[in-house]
């Protein structure tokens, strides 16, 4: 999932950055998508860093790509205005829900490879060098 992660970010990222560098008045939330990519990245690199920590980092991706994807519904709403702003933002919520569909996938697989690996007797210690 961590692979996944990065991709998204970097899309993001790049999205947000052509919506800025194409935007006629270089309105700050042309890069809202950059914000929401680097806090995946953020998550993707804590994932990396902290093994211990990666399955709450990808509870923080999948949460970023859920709040991302609301702007594909306001875009949605707004499409006949046809402006460049409703179409990143209809592209940045068309991203964040294939990438939340990847993760809710991962979840349930790591949840399924759990379940499949065999449990120690309760009360039995298992000793770890």
């Amino acid at each position: 999932m961590v692979p996944y992660t990065f991709a998204y970010a970097v899309i993001l990222i790049l999205l947000g950055v052509l919506l800025f560098g194409t935007s006629d008045d270089k309105s700050m939330t042309a890069l809202i998508p950059t914000f929401f990519g680097i806090a995946a990245l953020v998550a993707g690199i804590l994932a990396v860093a902290k093994p211990d920590l990666r399955k709450h980092a990808m509870h923080i991706a999948a949460v970023v790509a859920l709040i991302g994807s609301a702007p594909l519904i306001m875009g949605l709403v707004r499409v006949l205005k046809n402006d460049l702003a409703t179409g990143g933002m209809i592209l940045m919520g068309i991203i964040s829900i294939a990438f939340l569909a990847l993760c809710v996938r991962s979840f349930i697989n790591a949840r399924k490879a759990a379940k499949e690996q065999p449990q120690p007797p309760k009360g039995t210690e298992v000793e770890t060098k």
